[in-house]
């Protein structure tokens, strides 16, 4: 009885998983979520060039700053 419990048990949880993944196989395929993919990889790539130049920003005041304080303490 456990056995036969067991295999059918099996057979729905293959059966769910091949179901699961037609579906999802359309759902990714699909033109609104691969718009909103590429969407999502443009807006990330934008925050990692504006990333990059706020971190040159800093880089370039923190050097201004150490030449300012060797300037003073030349004097």
């Amino acid at each position: 009885m456990m056995i036969k419990d067991f295999l059918c048990h099996k057979r729905v949880l293959f059966a769910g998983g091949l179901v699961t993944g037609v579906i999802g196989r359309k759902v990714l395929t699909s033109k609104p979520v691969r718009n909103f993919a590429v969407q999502s990889v443009a807006s990330t790539m934008k925050l990692q060039k504006d990333a990059a130049y706020q971190l040159e920003l800093m880089k370039e005041e923190a050097e201004d700053l150490v030449e300012e304080q060797r300037e003073c303490e030349d004097k």
